[in-house]
């Protein structure tokens, strides 16, 4: 996919998968556009060391880990000037796994925006995704309009809360102490996996930590990661990183980045080694999920400091309304028409639902119809969006009846993404 380059005069911009060459400058260009400080003039510039490697195939991806994709756009003279990262990852929904995307990373040189690089290196990575057998794609926005328009729907919030140290220790049970609280090694990765997938059957669009179902598992000994041990096994894990700090004297704020035990003992466990260093880290940032144990435990919560969104993309959405996991009693037939882009036609999905197993393809006889856009099904499939106030405010279309069918079907828990990536 080209792209004139009025930057450089009437050179081309090519939208590919990145090089291996061209990692280093694809990073460096992202970590600049999401920087506070302002970026140089060529932050997606190859270095001399990056230059002097020999290019390989044009089409040759860059070797990067397993179930990495990344995408760049590349000027005329190399410099990357967009990139986009996506991580395939497993995605859990009534308690099935789908297969996922996890997109960061959409970056753009300032120099190049408002000509639809974003667009054009965004879909080429959902694309790479579906092709790689993803069906849902999820990210955290820097904007929802952007996302929107490629088929985004808002799927749920993110209340991340500064927690005060000592009132935390203070609320937590005291809960059994570990045997073992270390460092993680990359020996840990199939047994955090297995934590993580344990909350992820529990908690709607959670991501786990492997490719393939039982697959190999992404490495997890990052600085700030922890385990506890219990009886020679690893039962709980958590990353907990440092930033400036906030209150006058202090050394550092936290940064509980995620954290998941086996029981609720080893979550406590985890959390009062995660917050031990006070007073010099008065404060800890964290995400507070609904029903967890922060919420149940503390006695004051004040508002969040930040209370993101995440979005969510069905790549497919037959196979994705047929792998997910609804209610046992949920019964239903639907006929969903949704609006995909500029098509002029709607894709219609066929649903039915009995006694919680799925099947998807041509509608029932006399299954009544929904009509609503891409963005708007993925918001409704994740339970995010009600769809009695969503036909109420004319972003669906149906009968009333069927819109209290539609709610009763992707009922459920609050989805949360409670991994940042």
């Amino acid at each position: 996919m080209d792209f004139p380059d009025t930057v450089r005069g009437r050179s081309m911009i090519t939208v590919r998968g990145a090089e291996a060459r061209e990692v280093g400058a694809a990073r460096r260009l992202a970590a600049a556009v999401f920087s506070a400080q302002t970026p140089g003039s060529r932050p997606g510039a190859l270095t001399a060391e990056e230059l002097a490697v020999p290019p390989g195939p044009p089409t040759a991806p860059a070797a990067g880990p397993p179930g990495e994709l990344r995408v760049v756009a590349v000027a005329a003279d190399g410099a990357v000037v967009g990139t986009v990262l996506v991580r395939l990852r497993g995605q859990w929904f009534g308690g099935a796994r789908l297969p996922g995307a996890a997109v960061s990373s959409v970056a753009v040189d300032p120099a190049h925006r408002g000509r639809g690089l974003g667009g054009a290196l965004l879909e080429s990575a959902l694309g790479a995704a579906a092709a790689s057998g993803a069906v849902v794609a999820a990210l955290l926005p820097s904007t929802h309009r952007f996302y929107r328009s490629h088929g985004f729907g808002v799927a749920g919030h993110r209340p991340v809360h500064a927690l005060r140290v000592r009132e935390v220790l203070a609320d937590l049970p005291r809960g059994r102490r570990p045997d073992v609280v270390r460092p993680a090694t990359p020996g840990d990765a199939a047994a955090v996996a297995d934590l993580v997938e344990r909350r992820a059957a529990v908690v709607d669009g959670a991501l786990d930590h492997r490719r393939l179902p039982r697959g190999p598992a992404e490495d997890v000994s990052e600085p700030g990661s922890w385990v506890v041990e219990r009886g020679g096994r690893v039962t709980g894990w958590c990353v907990v990183h440092r930033r400036d700090p906030t209150a006058v004297g202090a050394t550092y704020d936290g940064v509980v980045r995620d954290l998941v035990g086996e029981t609720p003992d080893d979550e406590v466990a985890l959390w009062r080694w995660a917050v031990a260093d006070v007073p010099a880290a008065p404060v800890v940032e964290a995400l507070v999920l609904p029903g967890g144990l922060l919420e149940e435990s503390l006695e004051r919560q004040v508002a969040p400091v930040e209370d993101g969104t995440w979005m969510l993309r069905l790549l497919d959405p037959a196979a994705a309304l047929a792998q997910r996991g609804y209610a046992p009693g949920t019964t239903a037939q639907l006929r969903l028409r949704v609006g995909v882009g500029d098509a002029a036609a709607a894709a219609e999905v066929g649903l039915g639902v009995v006694a919680g197993a799925a099947r998807v393809g041509a509608a029932a006889p006399g299954a009544p119809t929904v009509d609503l856009d891409l963005a708007d099904l993925a918001s409704v499939f994740t339970g995010h969006l009600d769809p009695v106030l969503a036909r109420a405010r004319g972003r669906i279309a149906c009968d009333a009846a069927t819109a209290v069918l539609l709610r009763g079907v992707f009922a459920g828990p609050p989805a949360v993404l409670p991994r940042a990536f």
